[in-house]
């Protein structure tokens, strides 16, 4: 007999009754789901950054090499242009700071950002446009389940991303024999996916008041970009500096040079929380479109 059957008889006949699943069952069914469609996705992702970060780790021993050039030459930047792409003090010091500066403080965040916000925005927007959540819907789910199931496989994806792209990184450091800490390289794959999916959190947001999957991919592709800037040119900029608590970036950091800061780590992840919980909320109480 199957799973979610039960047998039974009457008269001398016997049948079968199905059985609903419960409802941790349906949202990892739609969780699984959504992780399926989207896993060749991940493994080119990861590929691709792994491949970045391995290019960077094997670089580092000829950069370290001349490294009093090359910082006489970033001292010589402009302090905001220093800002912008993460270079400090002690850039070239370390494989960690080398890292943090050309890869994981600047390139990485602003690129790996856009796919939780194409996932989650296409989660509710994207299936009304395209006439999909009729047949989803269509189904014993019901909307909560429906809306966390694909907000918590963009979370599952964009964590494949990273462990692919730390591992490779890591992997290549150790062949090239160079310095990198396995904690250090997780701590900054961890604290980026933090900050990315914060992202994703704010299109299923709007992606479930909007209705519009342009808007819902646009708004937080736009506010990527204006929140990195604010938090990156806060100590040049009063203004920025006045609101740069409202940055996602300035919870992001450099884990992979100064270690993991869980408090900042915990805002991230807690904004993104209550950002999926009122996307499922307004999910919940609106009418589909279609």
């Amino acid at each position: 007999m199957s799973v979610g059957q039960v047998q039974k008889t009457q008269k001398g006949t016997t049948y079968r009754e199905a059985r609903s699943p419960n409802g941790l069952t349906k949202l990892l069914t739609i969780t699984g789901h959504a992780i399926n469609l989207k896993a060749r996705a991940m493994l080119i992702w990861g590929a691709a950054l792994g491949l970045l970060g391995a290019l960077f780790v094997a670089l580092y021993p000829s950069i370290s090499g001349s490294g009093a050039g090359m910082e006489q030459m970033v001292s010589s930047m402009p302090d905001a242009m220093r800002e912008m792409v993460g270079f400090g003090a002690g850039a070239f010091s370390s494989v960690e700071s080398w890292l943090n500066g050309e890869m994981l403080g600047f390139l990485v965040p602003l690129a790996l950002s856009f796919f939780p916000i194409l996932v989650a925005s296409s989660a509710i927007a994207g299936a009304e446009e395209d006439g999909t959540i009729d047949i989803l819907m269509g189904n014993p789910l019901s909307r909560w389940q429906f809306a966390t199931g694909r907000f918590l496989a963009a979370a599952v994806l964009l964590l494949g991303i990273v462990t692919i792209m730390g591992a490779a990184t890591w992997l290549t450091a150790v062949i090239a024999d160079v310095d990198l800490a396995l904690g250090s390289m997780a701590a900054g794959s961890l604290t980026l996916w933090a900050l990315c999916i914060f992202f994703g959190g704010l299109a299923l947001l709007l992606s479930a008041v909007l209705h519009r999957r342009f808007l819902a991919l646009a708004i937080p592709a736009a506010l990527l970009i204006v929140m990195y800037f604010v938090d990156a040119l806060a100590g040049s900029v009063e203004f920025f500096e006045t609101i740069q608590p409202l940055s996602a970036f300035n919870y992001y950091g450099s884990a992979v040079q100064n270690g993991m800061d869980w408090a900042n780590f915990s805002v991230l992840t807690g904004a993104t929380v209550v950002l999926a919980g009122l996307a499922v909320l307004i999910f919940h109480r609106r009418d589909i479109y279609n």
